[in-house]
């Protein structure tokens, strides 16, 4: 009995050792993973802003072609682009093509910082959960275990070798 209590005591040990070094592993990883997380939210980010300038400049060829049919158009009717309801007309095309050009960099802004503080979170728990990692201590998880087990088991050691 006493040395299956012996072992059962190192056995115990042994498993909690085990348990704790698997929580700290599995701390470590999801770290990893948040660390990884938040370089793709960056990427993310600078994919928001590039495609921002791409919609911008596409808008732009788009507001060139109106405003060049709007010039042919009123040019064949034989207005004059200079003054009046021409001008005001081509006036008009220019603000809100700038106005357009403004929303479509302020939605590309935004969701980049929408990336960006996903990206600061992943961080934020990246470091939580090294900190997890690293105050889990297998090894004294596993003295504890045994020094635990060690006052239930000695009594009956001692009581069996007097």
């Amino acid at each position: 009995m006493d040395v299956l209590s012996l072992l059962g005591l190192f056995a115990s040990a042994k498993g909690t050792y085990d348990q704790s070094r698997s929580v700290r592993d599995a701390y470590q990883q999801q770290a990893e993973t948040a660390r990884q997380n938040q370089v793709l939210a960056e990427m993310q980010a600078k994919d928001s802003l590039a495609r921002g300038v791409t919609t911008q400049q596409g808008h732009q060829r788009q507001v060139r072609q109106l405003k060049g049919q709007q010039i042919a158009s009123m040019a064949a009717r034989g207005l004059d682009l200079s003054e009046g309801t021409a001008a005001d007309m081509l006036a008009s095309t220019d603000i809100m093509a700038a106005h357009d050009q403004q929303t479509i960099a302020d939605n590309a802004e935004q969701e980049a910082w929408g990336f960006r503080m996903m990206g600061e979170n992943y961080q934020a728990n990246a470091s939580l959960l090294n900190n997890r990692a690293s105050a889990e201590s297998p090894i004294l998880a596993g003295l504890t275990s045994l020094l635990t087990q060690a006052r239930t088991v000695s009594p009956k050691w001692y009581g069996q070798s007097s």
